[in-house]
């Protein structure tokens, strides 16, 4: 992706610079100037959001997202234990909060080991089915 962004880049400047070539360091310089005024914005809208989920984590409120999500985690993922749920759970809610970039980096771990775990179990449940033998297991 970077090489394509360069390429384009380079054939954009090199053939603004062939038509018109007294505009190129304009219109680097309008770039780079907006380019920074969307840095700062997004910068202050994250630092506000932060405020916010910290705010909102101190209040309780994560946790009582997590109890009104607790019965479609425990359907999603059932071969779960309580604190994989739980952290599944906070991790919904923050998502739903729009505080995805803050999300705590235990519950999709958790989640991928759930469903993995999910899966070898309905792996087993096909092989009894069908009247394989078990795997042995180092």
């Amino acid at each position: 992706m970077n090489v394509i962004f360069i390429a384009v880049f380079t054939i954009s400047v090199a053939v603004m610079a062939f038509i018109e070539p007294n505009a190129v360091v304009g219109a680097m310089t309008v770039g780079g100037r907006k380019a920074l005024e969307l840095t700062f914005s997004l910068t202050v809208i994250y630092a506000v959001w932060l405020g916010v989920s910290e705010v909102a984590e101190k209040a309780g409120v994560n946790k009582k997202i997590a109890k009104l999500l607790s019965p479609a985690v425990d359907k999603l993922f059932k071969n779960a234990d309580e604190e994989t749920k739980k952290h599944l759970s906070m991790n919904i809610s923050a998502n739903l909060l729009g505080l995805g970039g803050v999300q705590l980096s235990e519950g999709p771990r958790r989640g991928r080991a759930a469903a993995a775990e999910g899966s070898a179990a309905r792996t087993r449940r096909v092989r009894r089915r069908r009247g394989e033998p078990r795997a042995e297991t180092a």
